[in-house]
């Protein structure tokens, strides 16, 4: 999503132009018959305001996920994204972060 968002407010004249983007992550799914389609599993969106106050020319260095608003998160990605948080807490308060490298403890 990071590269949407980029895409679309990197360039100054487009950023002008926009005043809100949003994304969608889509995956294939199929139903108890059979049939398959694709269903929406994550949707983020950002306005021209936040991205004003980005420095794109230094974008690398920029947490997009603190910057987005999520608009729908599927509860099978939001149960699995709680079930990977709880384990990167449980892991920081077992070894406190020493001869470890953990992100977000």
């Amino acid at each position: 999503m990071k590269r949407i968002y980029e895409a679309i407010y990197s360039d100054r004249r487009t950023r002008e132009a926009v005043c809100n983007a949003s994304a969608t992550a889509l995956a294939e799914s199929s139903d108890a018959y059979g049939n398959k389609g694709d269903d929406q599993i994550y949707r983020t969106s950002m306005s021209r305001d936040v991205a004003d106050r980005i420095n794109w020319s230094n974008s690398y260095s920029v947490d997009f996920e603190q910057l987005w608003t999520v608009e729908y998160e599927h509860p099978d990605v939001e149960a699995a994204t709680l079930k990977e948080n709880a384990r990167d807490a449980l892991d920081c308060a077992v070894d406190n972060g020493l001869f470890d490298i953990d992100i977000g403890c």
